[in-house]
């Protein structure tokens, strides 16, 4: 299998994982998203298409550690962000 192709498959599995989601009508988030994902791979018959779903599964979960880390780092708290100016209203 080509880069490419590899890239297409592991799109077409997260985004028939949340086609799935959407049909079961089930929240939409990363942790049901991984949970889907793994649920394809270990029913999925043909290889290639299980091995796709693996890939999309790393992906997802590097992703929402990435974006679980840097939210974790930001400090929200309302005294730091206290003297920002409200927003016009149009």
């Amino acid at each position: 299998m080509t880069s490419s192709y590899d890239e297409q498959m592991k799109d077409r599995m997260i985004g028939e994982a949340l086609l799935a989601l959407l049909e079961d009508q089930v929240a939409v988030s990363s942790a049901a998203l991984i949970a889907k994902l793994e649920e394809m791979a270990e029913t999925e018959e043909e290889s290639y298409r299980r091995v796709a779903c693996q890939r999309a599964l790393a992906d997802v979960r590097n992703h929402s550690v990435r974006t679980s880390t840097q939210r974790d780092g930001q400090d929200f708290s309302s005294e730091k962000h206290a003297n920002i100016p409200n927003q016009k209203k149009h």
